[in-house]
């Protein structure tokens, strides 16, 4: 069997995900949208960090809050970083002006 190093998370860590966007305001999420829309775009990742479970019935997408505000900023930094990477590349801007 294998052995984890974090706990297991329990069922009462998981609330609605409206209900933590609605109780804890913050620059990543300022609203339902942008929220849906992040979860749209990393929704494997975070299925498979423990952060997100898709809606199974009525109470909608349920999130575990610390576990999405840790993906939620190593995703962010990861993309934060890919674009500074992109923009100083100087191969790049050659191969643009390039014929």
């Amino acid at each position: 069997m294998e052995s984890h190093s974090q706990q297991q998370p329990s069922l009462t860590d998981y609330i609605a995900a409206r209900a933590w966007l609605k109780h804890t305001p913050n620059a990543f999420f300022p609203t339902d949208s942008s929220l849906r829309y992040f979860i749209k775009q990393h929704e494997a990742e975070l299925i498979k960090c423990g952060a997100f479970i898709p809606a199974l019935g009525s109470a909608g997408p349920l999130v575990h809050p610390a576990k999405l505000a840790q993906a939620a900023i190593a995703i962010r930094l990861r993309e934060a970083e890919e674009r500074s990477r992109r923009r100083s590349s100087p191969g790049e801007a050659s191969a643009a002006t390039a014929p």
